[in-house]
C-alpha cells in the first residue's frame, strides 16, 4: 500500500473508528487492510492503532504518522502544480506587461514573490499602453497584463486588483492652506500652480487629463516627465505639483514622512487596476495569488 492510500486508510479509521467500515468505504478487503497496517507498524517501529479501544482510535504514533503522510502528499501535490505551471510556458518563460506608470510601483514586490516560488523562472517585463497590450496578448506575445481596464468584451479573463485614488502632491508650502482642504481648495491649487505631468499618450495621464477637462480646469504644465517617480521627485524639490496615485504614497510613506510634502486626495478620480489574461491560456495561479495579495497589502490613499 502506498503512502497516499495509507493516509486515506488512517484518516478514515480516525473518522469511523472501525476497520470493517473503513475497508468497506475504501473498497478494500479487510485482510489486505489489516496486513497493510501491520506492515506499516513494523516499518515505523510503533503501534498505529488502539485496537482495544472502541471505537478504534489512532495512537499518538499513528496520529504523527498520519500528519507525516498528509504533509508528504501535500508537498508532492504542490511540486506537481509547480511543474504543470512551468510546463504551461515556453521554456519556463512568463511574459508580463503593465502600464508604464504602474510597473515601477508593483514590479519590485511582485517579481520578488514570483522568484521566491520559482527561482528558475525567466520573467520578461514589458511596459505598454492597455490598447497595445490587447494586441500583444491576442498575438501570444503576452501572458498577463496588469494595468488600467481592457475591453471587457474581449477574449480575456478580467480580475479586479484594486482601485487606486489619485491626489495632488507637492511641498506643504505649495498648498494654499496647511489645514485639511476641501475638494474645491485642492482643485484651486491645480488652477493656480504649474503641474508636472506624464506623457499624454500614457493611460494614467489620459485619466488625469479627462478629469481636469470635465471640470474645466486649465492645466499650466511646467514640464512633462517619463514616469511617476520623476514627477514625485521634482514635486518634492518644489518645482511644481503633480497628481500621483495613492499607491506611490503608500509604498514610500516612511521616506516621504521625512519630507516637507503633502498628498491631498482628489474627489471623483481614481485609477482602477485589473489583471487580464487569455481565457484559453495557461493560468499561473501563483502569479495571480501574489498579485491579489499585493493589492490587499497596500494601504491606499493615506494622507501624509
Amino acid at each position: 500500500m502506498d503512502g497516499k492510500q495509507m493516509r486515506q486508510v488512517l484518516a478514515t479509521i480516525q473518522d469511523l473508528g472501525n476497520l470493517s467500515l473503513t475497508a468497506e468505504v475504501l473498497y478494500l478487503s479487510q485482510p489486505y487492510l489489516t496486513r497493510s497496517i501491520h506492515e506499516a507498524e513494523q516499518r515505523i517501529g510503533n503501534q498505529i492503532l488502539n485496537r482495544d479501544h472502541q471505537p478504534m482510535t489512532l495512537t499518538y504514533a499513528g496520529k504523527q504518522y498520519l500528519d507525516y503522510l498528509t504533509t508528504t502528499e501535500q508537498a508532492a501535490h504542490n511540486f506537481e502544480l509547480k511543474m504543470e505551471t512551468l510546463n504551461g510556458y515556453s521554456q519556463g518563460v512568463l511574459k508580463l506587461g503593465t502600464n508604464r506608470s504602474l510597473g515601477q510601483l508593483i514590479y519590485p514586490t511582485l517579481i520578488k514573490r514570483l522568484k521566491e516560488s520559482f527561482p528558475e523562472l525567466t520573467i520578461e517585463l514589458d511596459e505598454l499602453t492597455t490598447k497595445h497590450a490587447q494586441y500583444k496578448m491576442m498575438a501570444g506575445e503576452l501572458d498577463y497584463f496588469v494595468g488600467m481596464p481592457m475591453d471587457h468584451q474581449g477574449h480575456w479573463q478580467i480580475e479586479s486588483i484594486f482601485i487606486d485614488r489619485l491626489g495632488l502632491f507637492g511641498t506643504n508650502g505649495s498648498f494654499i492652506r496647511q489645514a485639511h482642504q476641501q475638494a474645491n481648495d485642492v482643485l484651486h491649487n491645480v488652477n493656480q500652480l504649474p503641474l508636472i505631468v506624464l506623457p499624454a499618450d500614457t493611460n494614467y495621464q489620459q485619466v488625469v487629463d479627462q478629469y481636469l477637462k470635465e471640470r474645466k480646469i486649465l492645466r499650466p504644465v511646467i514640464m512633462e516627465v517619463p514616469d511617476i517617480v520623476t514627477a514625485a521627485e521634482l514635486a518634492i524639490s518644489g518645482v511644481g505639483q503633480t497628481i500621483l496615485p495613492a499607491l506611490y504614497v503608500a509604498r514610500n510613506q516612511r521616506w516621504l514622512k521625512q519630507m516637507d510634502v503633502r498628498f491631498a486626495p482628489l474627489s471623483g478620480i481614481s485609477s482602477p487596476v485589473e489583471l487580464a489574461y487569455l481565457k484559453k491560456g495557461p493560468t499561473f495561479s501563483v502569479f495571480r495569488k501574489a498579485l491579489l495579495q499585493i493589492g490587499a497589502d497596500f494601504q491606499l490613499g493615506q494622507d501624509l
